[in-house]
């Protein structure tokens, strides 16, 4: 089969490997659409990958062409999802069915191969049927999404006002509809300091601040929410500032370095009791209403999430999309990037 491999740091090849046998209790998935998560940028580009060669990819789906003799209710041509943690089960949180707090964890398209290729044998466990009429193609935005759904509902349902999201990415903007569609927040801004971003995040209704100004622009008011959904260093100091005497900062982006909180601005965090909350992966409970099912019904029905989707590329493309995508977080230079989706 062609696979995108990373043999190296750095080093990305479109190549033949062998096909993965199917162990009993997994089915061999025909990759339809893969999404490129900022996280495998460094893992290509900065040491990231915990082991080479790799096939990177933990946001995809499609559908079934084998089953293991073990699997049940699956079936080669059905179409599903991916959730992309593979838990131990037999550790504290596994037995409370803490499934992201597994201490010993694995992973498609980090800890072993993923996505980023035409086939990946996938545990049953970890496979989410689709409903007839669903996109196979959108359906590899399950995984950001129902991340997304995880980040809205860390925030209580008392907590309304206003709404801080910093970064107006692929995951900025869903967080944005997801949070228009809670119905509890007066205002919605997003902060960013890409032009093209925050034109279509003003076009869905939101309030916009375009980041790294000049001095001399309003100063932004408190918020009562502020979700740090970018990962640079600092737009978390950013969002510490932002917060409203109570309020509720979510840190959920993939931080790109070190953070360092001079005294002034602990203290202030302090005198102002505000809540930190951090948000990793998503709840999954196969067969039970969870963030994932949420995900799916929104995929079904949200007219915005396919505009999102920025560039559809041929998985042999992937080498050029990932370097363009570095090259963008080392220079910031101006750019067009939501959501890339590589198709074998």
């Amino acid at each position: 089969m062609k696979a995108l491999v990373l043999e190296a740091n750095g080093r990305l090849c479109y190549q033949d490997v062998a096909a993965p046998a199917v162990a009993a209790d997994e089915c061999l998935l025909a990759v339809r659409a893969a999404g490129v998560c900022s996280s495998d940028v460094p893992r290509a580009f900065a040491h990231g990958a915990y082991h080479y060669p790799l096939i990177m990819g933990h946001e995809f789906a499609g559908e079934i062409v084998e089953c293991g003799a073990e699997v049940a209710g699956f079936a080669p041509g059905q179409a599903a999802a991916v959730f992309p943690l593979l838990p131990c089960f037999a550790c504290p949180a596994c037995q409370a069915q803490r499934w992201v707090h597994c201490r010993q964890y694995n992973y498609y398209g980090s800890r072993r191969d993923g996505g980023f290729g035409e086939y990946v044998a996938v545990k049953a466990w970890n496979l989410l049927p689709l409903p007839e009429g669903c996109d196979v193609r959108l359906a590899a935005l399950c995984e950001p999404l129902a991340v997304c759904v995880h980040t809205i509902k860390a925030i209580p349902a008392t907590v309304g006002g206003r709404l801080a999201i910093l970064g107006a990415g692929f995951m900025g903007l869903c967080l944005g509809q997801l949070a228009q569609r809670a119905g509890r927040f007066g205002e919605i801004w997003l902060l960013d300091r890409n032009r093209f971003k925050l034109e279509i995040a003003a076009g869905f209704g939101f309030q916009t601040y375009l980041l790294e100004e000049p001095a001399g622009r309003p100063p932004l008011p408190p918020f009562e929410a502020v979700i740090e959904a970018c990962g640079a260093v600092s737009t978390y100091q950013l969002s510490l500032e932002l917060g409203a005497p109570g309020g509720w900062v979510i840190w959920m982006g993939n931080i790109a370095g070190d953070l360092a909180l001079p005294q002034k601005k602990v203290s202030a965090v302090l005198r102002r009791e505000m809540i930190i909350h951090g948000v990793w992966n998503s709840e999954y409970r196969p067969g039970e209403p969870d963030d994932w099912s949420e995900a799916l019904a929104i995929i079904g029905e949200a007219a915005w999430l396919p505009s999102l989707v920025s560039h559809r590329l041929p998985l042999a493309e992937g080498p050029e999309a990932l370097a363009a995508l570095q090259a963008i977080k080392q220079t910031h230079r101006p750019h067009s990037y939501l959501k890339v989706i590589l198709q074998p």
